[in-house]
């Protein structure tokens, strides 16, 4: 599973590059495109876009469950230093993070987490891809805050951002 991912995942960054060459040639103004067809290009790059990063997340998903737990670790309760998976989650994502938005961490000590860290360190990846999934528009209005709290003997991690939120 982890070598399908990463064989994919190389792929994934040719359609990377070649979206950001065509989105930085189109530009702002579309060059000599008329208005009609500058709004359906601008429109299915948004749209090839989102595509990738939702084959982004799908990746890591794959990635995450191609690691084959040790068997002396398994019988073995584990737990996770909850900022230290945050920081290192954040460093891993900064670019895609801080192309959306502004990134702010607000991290304290916490208590170890009843996880390995591949776990948490995976749902921390999946939080902070649904941020950035829900944000538009420019990434210097644009805000998603990691905050960890020590809540007695537990920790709080919260991933807020500043996108509309889940319509009822």
């Amino acid at each position: 599973a982890e070598y399908v991912a990463h064989a994919v995942n190389n792929q994934l960054m040719v359609l990377w590059a070649s979206h950001d060459l065509l989105r930085d040639r189109l530009g702002p103004e579309g060059g000599a495109l008329s208005s009609e067809t500058r709004t359906e290009m601008q429109a299915a790059l948004s749209t090839q876009e989102g595509a990738m990063r939702r084959m982004a997340r799908i990746i890591g998903e794959i990635q995450a469950l191609g690691h084959a737990p040790d068997p002396a670790e398994a019988s073995q309760p584990q737990a996770a230093n909850a900022r230290e998976v945050v920081t290192r989650v954040v460093e891993m994502m900064a670019s895609r993070l801080k192309e959306s938005a502004v990134v702010t961490l607000d991290l304290e000590d916490c208590p170890p987490v009843a996880l390995p860290e591949r776990k948490l360190a995976q749902v921390v990846i999946n939080l902070a891809t649904n941020a950035v999934e829900a944000i538009g528009g420019d990434p210097q209005a644009q805000r998603i805050t990691f905050t960890l709290r020590r809540e007695g003997e537990l920790a709080e991690l919260v991933v807020a951002d500043s996108g509309h939120g889940i319509s009822e």
